[in-house]
């Protein structure tokens, strides 16, 4: 990632097209003209990457021996890795989306059911490696953060909430009794929302 300094250099260099920066090495230019990881250059060609009308980051080339050094074949080029770099973003991003989404209940923003499963096998191998280290080198104070608790809440009577006062009076009190488990867990916590009302 760049730098402030570096970040308002590119902004103020001469911008060919959207997004597409030249730079070419001026003695006596700031200091702030040397990016921290490419020291002085004589040749920069810089692409934006953005993703969503936000920029995520620059696709910087440089020459260090040559002024000038980027023809206009060079710059079309990079705009096709540009494009692909971007897409791969974007996949990437989505891709992260969508797996966040597929382990999250979509009422409550709990994590759901699939989390849980997916992740307690993990979990629990934790606790017993951590446990089995305790035994094995006869330690005296038992492991620290390596136990593990499930509670589950059942809420009592809740079908008769939907039948009298609808489903969305129903997803009201989940939402709120979400909230109230955010509100009193602690970061390590995980609510999960089982199905239903549980």
């Amino acid at each position: 990632s760049l730098s402030e300094a570096e970040e308002r250099y590119i902004r103020d260099s001469k911008e060919i097209e959207e997004d597409i920066f030249i730079i070419e090495y001026v003695p006596g230019r700031p200091s702030e003209a040397k990016f921290r990881h490419i020291g002085i250059s004589k040749s920069m060609l810089i692409f934006r990457i953005r993703i969503d009308h936000h920029a995520e980051g620059y696709l910087v080339l440089c020459n260090m021996n040559r002024e000038h050094a980027f023809e206009e074949q060079d710059i079309r080029l990079l705009k096709n890795l540009k494009d692909h770099i971007t897409s791969a973003f974007v996949r990437s991003k989505l891709l992260a989306e969508l797996k966040e989404m597929s382990l999250t209940d979509t009422l409550t923003g709990l994590k759901n059911r699939r989390y849980l499963l997916k992740s307690i096998d993990t979990d629990i191998a934790k606790v017993h490696r951590d446990y089995r280290e305790w035994f094995l080198k006869k330690r005296e104070n038992l492991p620290v953060n390596s136990d593990i608790v499930f509670l589950m809440l059942d809420l009592d009577h809740f079908k008769s909430v939907n039948d009298t006062y609808g489903h969305d009076a129903g997803d009201r009190v989940l939402v709120q009794l979400s909230k109230i488990l955010r509100n009193v867990c602690r970061e390590t916590d995980i609510p999960v929302r089982w199905g239903g009302e549980e």
